[in-house]
């Protein structure tokens, strides 16, 4: 869906496909890593967890 009606077929294309990565990765977030599933106490922790997650899964590609 797209709602420049003069946007070149190939720019729809590649926006599109930058948006389909953006879907997957929030989806490996949520089913892979466990993201929005911790159980932490405090407001700050609930804040933090997210992005502690994602580095802690990232970890390892960044270590080579």
């Amino acid at each position: 869906i797209c709602t420049d009606p003069d946007l070149p077929l190939d720019q729809l294309l590649q926006h599109y496909i930058w948006r389909w990565e953006i879907e997957v990765n929030h989806r490996d977030e949520k089913q892979i890593i466990g993201v929005g599933e911790a159980q932490v106490r405090g407001a700050r922790s609930v804040e933090r967890q997210p992005a502690f997650a994602v580095a802690c899964y990232s970890s390892p590609t960044f270590a080579d």
